[in-house]
């Protein structure tokens, strides 16, 4: 439990340096626990949902569902703990006006190398 705990305290630090400019165009929120076996993350995207085809947005989130895993493969602490509790992470992006996307990453489900 006090792996759980220390993961707790850690999100809750990380949530407190939030909002932070990720890139031009995205801003992360919000980061903590959620249901209790879920991390979630919440970006805003400056952009109007309209502004995109369901091309684009398709692509941009496949994009973003790249780099999530391999920044989550670097990551093989996290992973592991992630899989002792089973938990997984949700990230969730938001237009300006309205919800883009939600992407959630189990690690089980990645492929990572090595």
């Amino acid at each position: 439990m006090a792996q759980q705990a220390l993961l707790v305290e850690h999100l809750a630090q990380l949530d407190a340096t939030l909002p932070k400019q990720l890139d031009a165009i995205t801003i992360l929120e919000y980061v903590g626990l959620t249901y209790g076996d879920t991390i979630f993350y919440r970006y805003r995207i400056d952009l109007a949902a309209s502004s995109l085809s369901e091309e684009r947005k398709a692509s941009m989130e496949a994009r973003i569902r790249r780099d999530l895993e391999q920044l989550a493969c670097k990551e093989p602490q996290l992973l592991a703990m992630m899989r002792r509790f089973k938990f997984h992470q949700e990230h969730y992006y938001l237009a300006r006006n309205s919800t883009l996307f939600s992407i959630e990453l189990h690690p089980e489900q990645l492929s990572c190398p090595g």
